[in-house]
Order: structure tokens, then sequence, then C-alpha cells
């Protein structure tokens, strides 16, 4: 569009970090050893996961569900099987301020654990304490108007700058299911009880493609589990689970730029009699979080009317705000024509 002032303006949208958050949580509770399950003597290991679900925004508040998982190892009272498993599920619900947060921003929350301390209460009852560190960080969609060309200064006398604008195209939060089914090795017994199954993911490739982004990895599982012989104490054994799949992304293309992150939320596992009868076979659902950001490079010129560098805002005066109109953004001096 042209200006009476003979500038000639285009409208570039730059992503604004808002700000960064964080806030700890102390989860207490109690974990009780279920019926079926003997007396613990002595407590071998307690692991736990934090996973962040949700997120609602509202006026320079964010509020978040999640959990924490948790799985204990104990050493039973006077029982043939001595290794015994139980778990729990804590429900996280809080919240973080942030000042200028928008809802129609874009945010991204990452719980950890800090800490686990436990106590074992009496030989039916754990009592535990966690910390989780929460964090959050919001993003900004900022327009800005820059001046592209300025009719009255002949081509010849017109010094540009080249910009390489890195612009986003999606950024969001996805997830989707891997099931499949997992085979004892055959020099392993069968399974009487599975202690503890962790999974982590392993050679992560992402590729963005036509109006999607294409993902592969692997799911490496590791179970600890008890056997069902009289000589078998506690087994152990490991997969890998391969994975592919798209992740859907409107106007994405082969050449843009893509950045994953893969995370496991859900875990389900059960066992399954084998065509024998045996329980040999895991059953598995395994639920993948992915945060994706999708972008792209583009140019555009930017006049610089002397050798001073000065840029023109888009009503013709010298702009003071060059550095934020230009944050993340490579340029270098070229000439249109002789000087």
């Amino acid at each position: 569009m042209e200006l009476g002032l003979g500038l000639v303006k285009e409208d570039i949208a730059l992503d604004k970090k808002v700000g960064y958050e964080t806030t700890q949580l102390l989860l207490e509770g109690d974990m009780i050893v279920p019926d079926i399950k003997p007396d613990m003597n002595v407590i071998l290991q307690m692991d736990a996961h934090v996973s962040i679900d949700s997120n609602e925004i509202s006026a320079e508040r964010m509020n978040f569900t999640g959990k924490l998982d948790i799985q204990v190892l104990y050493l039973a009272k006077g029982s043939e099987k001595p290794i015994h498993s139980i778990s729990a599920g804590h429900v996280i619900e809080d919240f973080i301020n942030m000042e200028g947060l928008t809802k129609d921003m874009s945010v991204e929350l990452k719980g950890t654990l800090a800490n686990i301390d436990y106590k074992m209460l009496n030989d039916r009852k754990i009592s535990y304490k966690a910390v989780v560190d929460v964090c959050a960080s919001a993003i900004a969609r900022d327009r800005h108007e820059a001046v592209i060309h300025i009719d009255n200064i002949p081509e010849t006398q017109l010094k540009k700058s080249i910009l390489k604008l890195n612009k986003t195209l999606e950024q969001k939060e996805d997830r989707f299911i891997i099931k499949d089914e997992l085979t004892i090795p055959s020099s392993k017994p069968n399974i009487s009880e599975i202690l503890q199954c962790a999974v982590h993911i392993a050679n992560k490739e992402v590729k963005p493609s036509q109006d999607k982004v294409l993902v592969n990895g692997d799911l490496v599982i590791s179970t600890l589990y008890k056997g069902d012989t009289d000589e078998s104490f506690v087994e152990f054994m490991e997969h890998e689970l391969p994975f592919n799949g798209a992740i859907a992304v409107d106007g994405a293309t082969d050449e843009m730029f893509s950045d994953v992150t893969l995370h496991v939320n859900d875990r389900y596992v059960q066992v399954r009699p084998d065509a024998d009868g045996e329980d040999r076979i895991l059953e598995l659902e395994i639920s993948v979080g992915a945060k994706i950001k999708v972008s792209y490079e583009e140019e555009i010129e930017i006049p610089l009317p002397d050798d001073s560098g000065t840029v023109y805002d888009a009503d013709g005066n010298v702009s003071e705000t060059r550095n934020e109109l230009l944050h993340g953004v490579r340029s270098r001096p070229v000439h249109s024509g002789g000087v």
C-alpha cells in the first residue's frame, strides 16, 4: 500500500516473550497396601513421574492440571514371593499468575519432580511428601508495520538491508496413542506379577512435510516382573518398540523447520495369555505427548537512506524499536544499485 509520504509498508508478525514464571508445589498423601498384597517389611524403591495434562488461560492467570504417578517396590513379610509393588496417583490442580498474560497467547508448561520423601507408618501404610517444580512461559504474536520501500528516493541512492525473519507457522500441543503387544523371551518364565514398567523415548526423528510433521523413534520399555516358578525371584526384560506417525500442521512444507518435544504421558500395561494359555504377552497402550513448533525463513528488505544504518518506521520517523523489530533476525546490508 502506498502512502502520501512515499512510504510502502508491510505488516510483520514477530514472536515476543511475555513472561516466565515458576512455582513449587508440595504434594502430600498416603499409600495403602491393597488387601490382596502381603504386609510390607522394607521399602526397596519409590519412583515418581510428573505430567502436566492441560491448562486454561484467563487474564494474567494460568490454571493447570496434571498428575504425580508413584510406584513402590517393597520386600514383604514371610512371603514365598518376597518382592511386591503398589502404585498411586496424586492429582495436581493449581495456577500460576503472570503479568500481561491473555487468552490469545501461546503457553508452555513443564513439571519436574524436585524431591520425594517417604516414611513407612506401619506394615500397610506409607506416607509421602513430594516437591514438584512447574515452569510456565508465554509467547505473544506481536505485529509491527515496517517500511520496505521509499518511493521518493532514487533506487541508485537507496541502501537496503536484507532481513531474514524466522516466522512461526504453528505452535501447539498434541498427543498420539501407541498400542502393541510384546512377547516374553523364551528363556524367561511366565509372568506372575508386573512389578515395574518404565518407558522412555529414544532415537527421535522429526521431518516437516506437506501439511504435517512426520515423527518416528523408538519406545524403550524396561519391565521388572515376578515369574511363576519357584526358582524365579525377580525377572527383567527390555524391548524396543519402533513407532512412526504424522501430526497435522496446515501449511507446512518440507522446506520448513520443525522443533518437536516428545514425552510419555500415560502407560497402561496388562498381562495377556498367549495361544497356549500361558501369561507371556504384555499388552501396551502408551500415550505420547508432543509439543510442536513449525517455522520458516522469509526475507524482506528494509531501506537505509543513509550510511548511519537508520531505519524508518511507518510514519516516516527514525525508528527507535529496531532491536525489538529485528528480534531474532539476521541482517546484512546490500545496495539495490550503484552509489
